[in-house]
């Protein structure tokens, strides 16, 4: 997990990281993202930035990333959506509605596990 600063807000102001849903090589990770309830217009805009879980990807050789938000969550559907995320099917989870969503790595020009 990595702390999420936001400008104008105390740090952190968050955080974020992957989390391995399997531990066999190829199978997805989950994103998972919190922010302070202060943070969340401003933060939601922002994070969490692609380029950090990406090496992460490439470290764990993972094919695909998953990531679940509540369905009443749209600034959260908004950044996954930015991301390059796709909403695959509605869940029950936590005693509430939830949104999958994934972002496949193969489509994005290849895997990013290592050569």
């Amino acid at each position: 997990m990595y702390a999420v600063e936001v400008e104008g807000f105390e740090k952190p102001a968050g955080v974020c990281g992957l989390n391995v849903l399997d531990e066999e090589p190829g199978q997805p990770v989950e994103l998972n993202y919190a922010l302070c309830p202060s943070a969340w217009v401003a933060g939601s805009r922002r994070v969490p930035h692609g380029s950090f879980w990406r090496g992460d990807a490439r470290r764990l050789a993972v094919e695909e990333i998953v990531a679940i938000t509540q369905e009443a969550n749209r600034p959260s559907q908004q950044v996954l959506e930015r991301l390059g995320f796709a909403h695959q099917r509605p869940m029950t989870r936590w005693g509430s509605r939830q949104r999958w969503y994934a972002l496949s790595l193969r489509e994005r020009g290849g895997s990013l596990a290592p050569d």
